[in-house]
């Protein structure tokens, strides 16, 4: 039998593209990702990292976002790939799971899904990669409230041994503009950005 666990939740949602903002996110981040009562902290994006109109997001297939949050530690995000661009996505070798309703992901005793549906017996807690209207358990399955740069959810979570999963704490937090940016995160966001030109260059050429 497991013992008893507290998961932090840091989330996100509605980045739309803006790498530019993630290098400042992750030291925010950084600073939520510890605490005496934790034993485990995830990151999580609810969707809509990219945007259509992104130049580097159109170039990528809508995969320079994704590659931006797998550089920040994250666990997982919700995706709307076609076939083809989550192909590429084996080749980089992510840790972080693309997860849409067809491609759910289980990692021990979580599981993300991007459908709400029943968490299956084995799941020790389910989260839904879906904005909802409010940050809510039901039977251990965990939706968290929308929330949209420059702000980011933290939600604390109690895992029992036994029994049913229950929220300790839920509130947003908001990325100050004057927070320093990340150098790593700088670094990969360059790289990120150098690649989709790269890619755009290719197009041109072929």
């Amino acid at each position: 039998m497991e013992a008893p666990l507290t998961l932090r939740i840091l989330y996100t949602y509605n980045i739309r593209g803006n790498l530019a903002w993630l290098p400042r996110l992750y030291t925010a981040l950084a600073a939520h990702s510890h605490d005496d009562i934790i034993d485990r902290t995830v990151k999580v994006d609810l969707g809509e990292a990219c945007a259509g109109y992104v130049w580097h997001c159109a170039e990528t297939d809508g995969r320079s976002a994704l590659l931006a949050l797998d550089a920040m530690g994250f666990a997982a995000a919700r995706v709307s790939l076609s076939p083809a661009s989550r192909e590429r996505l084996v080749g980089n070798a992510l840790a972080i799971a693309p997860v849409d309703e067809a491609h759910p992901h289980q990692d021990g005793a979580l599981r993300y899904t991007a459908a709400l549906t029943p968490p299956p017996p084995e799941c020790r807690l389910q989260i839904a990669l879906v904005p909802a209207e409010e940050t809510r358990l039901d039977e251990g399955a965990l939706s968290l409230a929308t929330v949209a740069p420059p702000n980011f959810g933290v939600v604390d979570v109690f895992i029992p041994q036994m029994g049913v999963p229950i929220i300790r704490t839920a509130q947003q937090v908001a990325v100050a503009a004057d927070t320093p940016p990340n150098p790593s995160i700088v670094a990969a966001v360059d790289f990120i950005e150098a690649e989709a030109r790269y890619y755009a260059s290719q197009k041109k050429t072929d």
